[in-house]
């Protein structure tokens, strides 16, 4: 992946106010093979990239799961499908890793 914007706020006196937002571009999928990437990329292939440009995923839910850790759970889109995914994390200092 060579770009992602995106922006995550953090609460560190409640977790469960913070959030994360971001987006690539389905070009930017880099899997250092060209074939492979045009492929990925392409109209029909897995990531449908000339239809769908865009990967995103947002947060729904963010929560303390420890002293350092914690899960967001949010909304991946991909290939025009949404699907929620949680995501394990590590709270390092005042932000997320």
């Amino acid at each position: 992946i060579r770009t992602i914007k995106g922006e995550i706020f953090f609460d560190k006196v409640d977790v469960a106010n913070s959030s994360v937002k971001g987006e690539m571009a389905t070009e930017s999928v880099d899997t250092l093979d060209k074939a492979s990437d045009s492929e990925l990329q392409g109209n029909n292939g897995f990531l449908s990239g000339t239809k769908f440009p865009n990967i995103s995923f947002e947060s729904t839910n963010v929560e303390k799961t420890g002293a350092k850790s914690g899960k967001i759970v949010g909304n991946l889109s991909m290939a025009g499908v949404t699907k929620p995914v949680p995501l394990d994390v590590t709270f390092d200092g005042e932000g997320i890793c």
